[in-house]
């Protein structure tokens, strides 16, 4: 059994449709898939990262051909959307994720941005659910209470139509608390 933290997000606006967001505890590529799915790359692409190994290894390599040669020149906060014919089961959103440099220059930014892309992408594709990896779990990324911060409050504050559910699955019990304080 995950421990989770259910409905997070709440709304000052009643007539607003807003998800239920879950946080839960646990590997990423072990919940139910359902739904949509986020990962994220850098600008340059590459695969990095133990999840996203396993995103590709489950998917096959017509995800890394598809990627490399439909996203040229990718920019920090971009989002697109995996057709069904490259990865039908889950459903995949790419976002290209800013580095994070000691959060000294944009990358709030970006990061805001992003979350926001990826929510409009879900909405659009007509999503019910979407799974995002938290973020902070590796030396280079975002710090997980500044993320767990970022991604709550664009969450809040988005004016969702479609979506019902939104889970966040951390890897760690640290980043877990992050996004339960």
């Amino acid at each position: 059994m995950c421990p989770s933290v259910s409905d997070h997000a709440s709304s000052s606006n009643p007539e607003k449709a807003v998800p239920r967001v879950r946080v839960v505890l646990g590997s990423f590529m072990e919940q139910p898939t359902g739904g949509t799915q986020v990962f994220y790359l850098p600008e340059n692409l590459s695969w990095e990262g133990h999840l996203n190994g396993l995103i590709l290894e489950r998917a096959g390599e017509g995800l890394d051909h598809y990627i490399l040669d439909t996203i040229i020149k990718p920019r920090r906060g971009d989002v697109f959307a995996i057709p069904e014919t490259v990865s039908s089961a889950p459903r995949l959103l790419l976002a290209i994720l800013p580095d994070w440099d000691d959060g000294l220059g944009d990358e709030e930014r970006l990061l805001k941005k992003c979350t926001r892309s990826i929510l409009d992408q879900a909405e659009a594709s007509g999503a019910s659910s979407l799974m995002f990896p938290a973020l902070g779990a590796s030396s280079r990324d975002i710090p997980p209470k500044r993320a767990a911060r970022i991604l709550l409050n664009v969450i809040a504050s988005y004016p969702f139509s479609g979506l019902s559910e939104i889970v966040i699955v951390c890897k760690t019990v640290d980043i877990f608390n992050a996004y339960g304080s």
